[in-house]
């Protein structure tokens, strides 16, 4: 803005100091903008700070009075001290207050900056709801930049006119910045357009910050951009078109943070006046300390593991400070006789530290002393941050002293990432650092079990994240023989305990009765150290409530919430700021609700979360701050629970990761007390929308309600004819198409497995399309496999949330197919999944030889369809033959290739548009594929541990049943494969024994039948001959990466076979094509050499002869 005439004026400052620029407004006493200066920071803010002023004085020729001043953006304490402030605020907070003043009716604000963007949602004027971006800097400016300038253009002046020329804009997607350059690149080298590709980028963007920063909660009708970008045109438009709203540009949308503190200083001032206060001009005051000399010099912080270089700022006698990302040195002034700047941290007394309670017990447990036996080290990671107390006085008993790891730190995590070779969530990179660096200390064991929980006990859950349950299987090294990884059953009282510990017992020389005895004392002390912290956790709620205190709860795993270093020191942010902080395993357990109900989310740490979720939902003082991990694919299921408990409750969702972001992090504290402190004066509405599922339906209500399958694999023909075959309607949907993963990806939140955002995707279009109305969504589900337990909760939250109630979504266990189809509708489908595995099988070994291209995939088509009509009419066999024949009818070549096993999840490794018609380039590259099956895998290995494990446990009757019914699939089973014997590969599907021995090196038979299942199905295939194998797996599929870090033993355990694990998303990404030509050229230069042997030996042979 440019200053007004020539007269003098009283007014406020405000001072926005950022990373990437530095902002000053001023405004009248009527609260209008005089004038602002927008400059960058460039590492310099004192000199920025000097400019800013001197730009200003020249701006309004000093002709301006100014009565009070505040500051704010990442560098605001360090400005504060140095203006000496009269009020200190975060930037959310002054974004929104900089917004409300020129939109009153504001519902939805819009920031992109250079290096952050943030959302936030209003309610009369006051924050609902906020975020801001983590790790990711695609949906901010220098995001924009960095695709441009490789193409000459300039952001400013060029870019918008560029793209306002475009007819087509070039879909980019919404990818990681790392990516975009090559798929720039990409589309440049086809010829795309300029201006196309730059309307492209400016959608990609927009859909970028809609994706991953705004993440699915609210837009409203009156939406504001603001930040540096709001200028960018294209961008403009581009969010306006995707959201099919106006979007308001903010007037002053570069400096309204400066302008939003300028007024909370202008009210503060105005109240002061009113007391009677006499508020003298600072003009004199700012130039002096900005003109003052000053001497810098920096040193390291040693309070943590962070080190920071810290930059000490002498003016006279007065210290600042900057640098320090925990605000340790920048929130404090050494002025004693100063006055605190409002908003600013100040000492006061603090409420109980429950955290360092627990710490306590901790450091007790950290070295107990009893060494006749050895030492054992345990990692302070992962499930020990909640079962220390019971392990190291289970050892400490039995006469060994255990050793606990050091502190997290970034030592320990450069060990973590050099060791694991899959992308997992911080915490397992933490936990491989805080194993790893026991190879380097005196410890005779370290002790790293996989804990599981075989859901055959009524007991609390043990069920931990696939990541935490594997974790010992993902470690590259025995530690030199010193790695101890049983796994336990530890939910199954002592008898499950000392068949779990029978190999580490013979180890370590433990008798079954020295055990026992330890086993009993460890437990007791466990439930010493859970009622401990249930007991300060009343008395803290006591006094709470009686002083009238907000009180926040820490929601999380508990290596999230107590690890500082991974949380970047919360606690002590909160505690600096006088909160009254409690995390959930403080509460008391009459107070909680158990959440029962049929499809609840069976993992341990998921039913605890939403436990102390539905305690802060009642609660009326209570607000929870809900802790994550980057890359927990589980969690973005359970916020989902999370996000309709709490839906009328402030709420602070913290994602963290590797990447150092302390000073975001104080950010949304303070932004979120202040959200705190303005929901008191909102009306409390609606009750949850927490979906709490009943027993399921009766089966007659879904008698004439139309059954809609999508289209996860052919198997569906299976499921369809089957359904067919009890009456029930049927629809199948067509094909996941473009449309579909871009509604998919558009309504979910890109946390979720990718398989969820297909299926959701195919929700979403058949909701919106004309049809009847009370039809069902329906899909196979599981009880524990994987996270496709929670895709029905999820789908029907979605469903909810667009408010659509006349379709719902069904993804049931088997126990349901059972009462749904009975048996003969159970038998019906089971003979239609195999007989589609073998066409699938069939046509595998035949398409990469046919001599017309197209003729196989033709006939599958028509043998899906007879599968489906035959089942419905109950004449199979009939049905097969013809399949044979029509197979038998297309002339085939075959030649030598290379044969590639196709593993991974199961829904990608089935499902061409997941895995961008994998099978298909695959032998376009001169390769025959070998599918693994679908389903029937799973059913077989569940009935025959069902039978083996009721036998071990004399359970006749169960024994009984589970063997008549694998006799009876087995029978029917031969009849089939009896029928396609002519056109079927001579490859059979391992036994369960089979199994049992392929997966014996790598897990045992009581982890994740899932994951045993791909392990056992690439074992499998390197053994029979494989020159290479694929595990494809969805984005975020936790299993999948387990697999992938167990992939890496069995490649060095088969001759460097190539075991890839190839990750797909939803458009093709840039570096796929040159990973798959990579991998196929590895393997044709094996098979190549293979082949060269077997010549070499048939040639021996044949002289020997």
């Amino acid at each position: 803005p440019q200053p007004r005439a020539n007269k003098e004026i009283e007014g406020f400052l405000g001072v926005d100091v950022g990373s990437v620029s530095t902002n000053l407004a001023f405004i009248d006493r009527a609260g209008q903008v005089v004038t602002g200066v927008y400059l960058p920071t460039k590492g310099r803010p004192i000199e920025v700070l000097r400019e800013g002023w001197s730009l200003l004085l020249e701006k309004t020729k000093g002709k301006i009075k100014i009565l009070g001043l505040g500051t704010t953006g990442s560098g605001r304490h360090l400005a504060g001290r140095l203006l000496q402030a009269d009020v200190i605020r975060n930037e959310i907070t002054a974004q929104l207050r900089g917004t409300t003043h020129f939109f009153p009716d504001v519902d939805t604000i819009f920031e992109i900056g250079g290096q952050d963007s943030k959302y936030v949602a209003v309610e009369k004027g006051r924050i609902k709801d906020f975020t801001m971006n983590k790790i990711c800097a695609a949906g901010t400016g220098s995001f924009l930049e960095e695709q441009a300038e490789p193409f000459g253009i300039k952001i400013k002046g060029q870019f918008a006119s560029i793209a306002a020329q475009s007819t087509q804009p070039y879909d980019l997607g919404s990818r990681c910045t790392v990516f975009m350059e090559s798929e720039m690149v990409k589309a440049a080298s086809k010829g795309i357009p300029l201006p196309d590709l730059m309307a492209g980028l400016a959608y990609s963007i927009a859909r970028n910050y809609l994706e991953k920063v705004v993440e699915g909660r609210t837009v409203g009708e009156n939406i504001v951009f603001q930040g540096g970008v709001a200028s960018n045109a294209a961008v403009v438009k581009a969010f306006s078109q995707l959201l099919h709203k106006e979007i308001k540009v903010h007037p002053y949308n570069r400096i309204s943070g400066a302008i939003g503190v300028a007024l909370i200083a202008r009210e503060n001032i105005l109240q002061r006046e009113k007391r009677g206060e006499k508020i003298a001009p600072k003009n004199a005051q700012l130039a002096q300390r900005l003109q003052s000399e000053y001497q810098v010099r920096t040193f390291e912080c040693q309070h943590c593991p962070n080190h920071c270089q810290v930059t000490l700022i002498r003016l006279g006698q007065e210290k600042l400070f900057f640098g320090d990302v925990c605000e340790r040195y920048t929130s404090q002034t050494t002025t004693p006789t100063e006055p605190t700047a409002a908003g600013a941290p100040s000492p006061q007394p603090n409420p109980p530290s429950l955290p360092e309670f627990r710490e306590k017990f901790f450091e007790k447990y950290s070295s107990l002393t009893p060494s006749s036996r050895g030492r054992i080290g345990l990692p302070r990671a992962s499930f020990f941050y909640e079962f220390l107390p019971f392990w190291a006085n289970f050892f400490s008993y039995l006469g060994f002293e255990t050793r606990l790891s050091p502190l997290s730190s970034s030592q320990i995590l450069t060990l973590g990432l050099k060791r694991l070779s899959a992308e997992t969530c911080a915490p397992i990179k933490l936990a491989f650092g805080h194993t790893e660096i026991f190879r380097h200390q005196d410890v005779d064991w370290v002790f790293l079990p996989s804990i599981v929980d075989t859901h055959q006990d009524n007991g609390e859950s043990v069920y931990l994240c696939p990541y935490s349950e594997h974790l010992p299987f993902m470690f590259p090294t025995k530690l030199g023989g010193r790695l101890l990884s049983p796994v336990i059953q530890f939910n199954s009282g002592w008898e499950g305990f000392k068949q779990s510990m029978a190999e580490t017992a013979s180890q370590l020389g433990l008798t079954t009765e020295e055990m026992a005895a330890a086993y009993h004392y460890a437990w007791q002390k466990q439930l010493e150290f859970q009622q401990s912290l249930q007991q300060k956790g009343r008395e803290f709620l006591r006094q709470a409530r009686e002083s009238g205190e907000d009180i926040l709860v820490v929601i999380g795993r508990p290596y999230t919430i107590y690890d500082s270093f991974l949380n970047l020191n919360l606690h002590l942010h909160l505690q600096r700021r006088g909160a009254w902080v409690i995390p959930l395993d403080f509460l008391p357990a009459e107070e909680l609700s158990t959440p029962h109900w049929p499809g609840k989310p069976p993992w341990r740490y998921a039913q605890k979360i939403i436990q102390a979720a539905l305690w802060v939902a009642r609660e009326d003082k209570a607000y929870p701050l809900i802790l994550s991990n980057f890359g927990c694919s589980l969690d973005a299921f359970i916020h989902k629970h999370l996000h309709h408990i709490l839906k009328e409750k402030p709420s602070l969702y913290l994602e963290f990761d590797e990447h150092r972001g302390e000073a975001g992090l104080i950010t949304r504290i303070e932004a979120f007390l202040d959200e705190v402190e303005e929901n008191k004066s909102l009306p409390q509405s609606s009750q949850p929308t927490f979906i709490v599922p009943g027993p399921p339906e009766v089966i007659e209500e879904y008698q004439g309600r139309t059954f809609l399958l999508p289209y996860f694999s052919d198997h569906v023909y299976a499921f369809a004819g089957a359904f067919r075959s009890i009456g029930l309607p049927v629809r199948i949907l067509p094909p996941p198409d473009e449309k579909s993963i871009a509604l998919g990806e558009e309504w979910t939140s890109g946390k979720e497995c990718h398989a969820f955002a297909i299926i959701a995707g195919d929700l979403i279009k058949e909701a919106q399309s004309p049809r009847e109305g009370q039809e069902i969504f329906f899909f196979p589900g599981a009880r524990y496999a994987c996270l496709l337990q929670q895709y029905q909760d999820g789908l029907n939250y979605l469903l909810q949330d667009m408010g659509i109630t006349d379709l719902k979504v069904v993804a049931p266990s088997t126990d349901f197919f059972w009462k749904l189809l009975g048996f003969q509708g159970i038998k019906r489908l089971w003979d239609g999944l195999l007989a589609v595995d073998w066409l699938i099988k069939s046509a595998c070994s035949r398409r990469p030889y046919e001599r017309q291209k197209g003729a196989i995939d033709r006939v599958h088509q028509t043998n899906l369809r007879d599968i489906e009509l035959s089942l419905a009419i109950d004449d199979l066999s009939a049905a097969l033959k013809r399949c044979a024949a029509r197979l038998r009818e297309i002339p085939i070549s075959p030649e030598p290739r290379p044969k590639i096993g196709l593993a991974g999840d199961i829904y990608t490794r089935q499902n061409p548009v997941a895995n961008h018609n994998l099978f298909l380039k695959l032998e376009a590259m001169g390769c025959e594929v070998w599918p693994a099956p679908f389903i029937v895998d799973d059913v077989d290995f569940g009935l025959q541990k069902e039978f083996f494990t009721n036998l071990r446990r004399r359970n006749f009757l169960k024994a009984m049943t589970a063997g008549l019914l694998h006799l009876r699939k087995e029978l029917e089973k031969i009849k089939i494969e009896k029928t396609l014997k002519d056109v079927l590969p001579s490859r059979k599907e391992p036994s369960y024994r089979q199994i049992e021995n392929l997966i014996s090196p790598y897990l045992t038979l009581d982890n994740n039948q899932t994951l045993i299942l791909n392990i056992a199905k690439m074992v499998d295939f390197a053994s029979r001959g494989a020159d290479g194998v694929i595990n494809a797996i969805c984005f975020n599929c936790m299993l999948g990466t387990v697999s992938g870090a167990i992939a890496q033993k069995i490649r060095q355990d088969f001759q460097n076979i190539p075991i890839p694990t190839l990750i797909f998303k939803g458009k093709e990404d840039p570096t796929e094509e040159s990973r798959l030509e990579a991998f196929v050229y590895q393997v044709k230069q094996a098979w190549a050499k293979k082949q060269a042997q077997q010549r070499e030996w048939a040639k021996e042979s044949w002289l020997e002869f």
